[in-house]
């Protein structure tokens, strides 16, 4: 069977290879495939009885591509899920991130407390009640002029404050 094998099957490697890279490209390492096939060809062949080897061996090594394929895709996915894993683990605030977020907001609170009464109330009803400028204007019966200088005065005190602060 040694020769037979050698005769019919190996020598057809060349053009195994050659179909292998044009049907699959970079995605499979030839040289594997071939390897692997040969070996399933020879640990099943029953030697001078088979009467197609040439198509036996192209429909074993494009089907081992194939696996080969499917193995390599597969592992990418787990690759990119871990690699999106510990980019969404890392952009979680660690506890000084979330520390300094606090002082920040209590600096901007004890700046919103300064604020004369009017411009607080612009202020909170533009920022936690998400009114327009008009709404704003229509509910304290002010003009949208007035509600833009508020709201300007509001930011510049809170911003000047909180930079004082650190």
């Amino acid at each position: 069977m040694g020769q037979w094998f050698n005769r019919e099957v190996v020598a057809l490697a060349p053009r195994l290879r050659a179909f292998l890279r044009s049907r699959f490209g970079p995605e499979i390492d030839v040289d594997d495939v071939v390897q692997e096939t040969l070996l399933q060809l020879w640990r099943t062949a029953n030697g001078p009885g088979i009467r197609a080897p040439k198509a036996i061996l192209f429909v074993a090594a494009r089907n081992v591509a194939l696996d080969q394929v499917r193995r390599y895709r597969a592992s990418r996915l787990v690759d990119i899920s871990a690699e999106y894993a510990a980019e969404i683990a890392d952009d979680r605030p660690d506890v000084r991130d979330l520390i300094q977020h606090q002082q920040r907001i209590a600096q901007v609170d004890r700046a919103l407390e300064t604020l004369p009464p009017r411009a607080r109330q612009v202020f909170a009803l533009r920022r936690t009640e998400g009114l327009r400028h008009r709404e704003i204007a229509e509910t304290l019966g002010i003009s949208c002029k007035t509600v833009e200088v508020h709201l300007q005065r509001a930011l510049r005190h809170c911003a000047e404050l909180v930079a004082a602060e650190g």
